[in-house]
């Protein structure tokens, strides 16, 4: 709110510049609030694809493929950490463990394309 007041102080004074970045600001602060409320909400049905999604891997990746398989372990852990953190009511540490999964899958993508996936 504080922002938004102050772009409008600033275009009222005719500094344009300075209001369209107190805008900007407004804008990446509103997105942000965004992400922490639907994010959390939405946290165990994204977990849950995100645990389908492995063992549709897990099926498909051979265990001889040493980096395939650390990449998924690595997978696991952070789907375990976020049921963790959301049963223990901390949704920002979730949302990190399921970015970091995330992040994960879209690594083992790029690594693993014979894997059809």
């Amino acid at each position: 709110r504080r922002a938004l007041d102050m772009a409008r102080k600033l275009a009222d004074e005719r500094n344009i510049p300075a209001a369209m970045q107190s805008l900007e600001n407004a804008h990446r602060l509103i997105q942000e609030g965004m992400r922490e409320c639907s994010v959390p909400a939405a946290a165990p049905e994204m977990i849950s694809r995100m645990e389908d999604r492995l063992a549709i891997l897990e099926e498909r990746i051979p265990p001889d493929d040493g980096r395939a398989q650390k990449i998924l372990e690595q997978i696991r852990r952070q789907i375990e950490l976020a049921r963790s953190h959301l049963s223990n009511n901390r949704p920002e540490a979730a949302v990190a463990s399921i970015r970091a999964a995330q992040q994960g899958f879209q690594k083992l993508a790029r690594i693993a394309k014979e894997y059809d996936i």
